[in-house]
């Protein structure tokens, strides 16, 4: 589906450009994630075919990073980590023949990058077991050697804690100790000099949190000037303000949902987290090297798989192509970085409209003052509603109808502008439309829409003051 530009919509998305970042993450970072697509089992042919087409058909608006979900290490056969001498996760030779003779992700990275992309990698915030139970030495990446105290050696027995409540072949790494923290420099300058640009450190963040894993690798990555880094933590289950407050100023990116996938309820869930999030002030705050965003997650389009399954996109979204415009256009207005999640061999048009969205993707790079609300005519928190600013007398109005049916919401300008910061309230606005339903106006400074169920409005308002 083609969606209409109306009023001055136009003059709007003429100002939208799609550039990659100066420093880390200045704009919600935008690419693609292989998870909900292929499970943990995709292949080296697989991945570079997606990054061919994300390179063709999203790259342009923004769409930078192709991202290596978790487990590229484990083997298909038995399940078993492929580790190097020095314990650290290497790809499956099998799924990623590239990587044999000490190649590792070099070669694929090489090839993503002369597409234009970026190239990103899953990690788990610490040590396989494989590693623990071979008792393999630690690389002290300063010296070439294995890192020793008193001409003792330590080894990745020395350095375990407890496991990762999700991925128990994991145990986290104890970084109070230097060792742990040699471990942690090593396995970043390895990533690094495959030419790694966006590292997923999981096991990390949520209820999960560790704090200590984090600051470790913030400090890596901010002392590395080989090539500039975007750093993501997660899982994001049982994620609090409190929280992202400790870890936005070490990172980039950090989930603050559970797993994404696609079920209405799911999408639901999201209105309230990323309202809470908003009112905390934490959009855009200052990240590492850069900004930090609050991550609602992939969003899981097009042609999926299962979660945690052994098997690869077999199936179609079960979102309809409204309930997937609903959930874009909640990610636009909250600003959360943009992770397309479905196998990128095969987009329908509509689809690809969508995620290249002008207007979506403007108001989700270069709007502010985002904040949620709830309108007072019905007063009803199943009507959220969303306002952002973009400079220039035009405002965005995002109003989604989370019920089965259709409702109707009132609402008049000087209520709207009232809920923005000191200065850069407004009471009228000359012109305002739908986006998504051009019957939809403003009249007399007053609009009263009749939104369809899982449906939304998305009002571009002009001539604000």
């Amino acid at each position: 589906m083609k969606y209409l530009c109306v009023s001055l919509c136009f003059l709007v998305l003429l100002q939208f450009q799609s550039v990659s970042s100066q420093n880390n993450a200045d704009v919600p970072p935008r690419g693609w994630n292989s998870y909900a697509s292929f499970s943990w089992i995709i292949s080296e042919q697989e991945f570079l075919d997606n990054a061919v087409e994300l390179a063709k058909r999203l790259l342009s608006v923004g769409y930078e990073y192709a991202v290596v979900d978790a487990f590229w290490f484990r083997s298909l056969d038995d399940g078993s980590d492929t580790i190097d001498e020095w314990g650290r996760p290497w790809p499956d030779p099998k799924r990623w023949p590239s990587s044999v003779n000490g190649v590792g992700f070099k070669a694929v990275a090489d090839q993503v990058h002369r597409l234009g992309l970026k190239f990103g990698i899953h990690i788990h915030g610490g040590i396989s077991q494989r590693a623990v139970a071979r008792k393999t030495r630690i690389l002290d990446s300063s010296t070439g050697k294995a890192y020793n105290i008193g001409g003792e050696e330590w080894h990745a027995d020395r350095i375990q804690s407890e496991p990762c409540a999700y991925a128990p072949t994991f145990l986290k790494v104890n970084t109070s100790v230097e060792a742990g923290q040699v471990f942690f420099k090593s396995l970043i300058d390895l990533y690094v000099s495959w030419g790694v640009d966006f590292v997923k450190l999981d096991c990390v963040f949520g209820e999960n949190i560790n704090l200590d894993t984090i600051s470790t690798v913030s400090e890596i990555l901010e002392e590395n000037d080989q090539r500039q880094v975007l750093l993501s933590v997660s899982p994001g289950v049982g994620a609090t303000e409190v929280m992202a407050r400790q870890v936005s100023g070490l990172v980039n990116m950090y989930r603050v949902t559970p797993n994404n996938w696609d079920q209405w309820s799911i999408v639901v869930e999201r209105f309230a987290i990323a309202r809470d999030f908003a009112a905390a002030g934490l959009i855009g705050a200052a990240g590492l090297k850069g900004n930090s965003w609050p991550d609602l997650d992939i969003l899981p389009f097009g042609w999926l798989t299962e979660q945690d399954v052994k098997q690869g996109p077999h199936r179609n979204c079960n979102l309809s192509p409204i309930e997937q415009r609903t959930q874009m256009t909640l990610f636009a207005m909250a600003k959360s970085p943009i992770m397309f999640g479905g196998d990128l061999r095969n987009v329908n048009p509509e689809l690809q409209d969508l995620l290249a969205d002008g207007l979506l993707l403007q108001i989700n790079q270069n709007s502010s003052d985002n904040t949620a609300l709830i309108l007072p005519e019905p007063n009803d928190p199943t009507l959220p509603t969303w306002l952002a600013s973009y400079g220039n007398g035009v405002f965005y109005v995002a109003i989604f109808n989370l019920n089965d049916d259709p409702r109707t919401v009132k609402f008049d300008i000087p209520f709207l502008g009232s809920h923005l910061p000191a200065g850069r309230s407004f009471s009228t606005c000359a012109d305002g439309n739908d986006y998504y339903h051009p019957d939809f106006e403003l009249v007399d400074n007053k609009i009263e829409p009749e939104i369809p169920g899982h449906d939304c409005s998305l009002f571009v308002m002009t001539s604000c003051s």
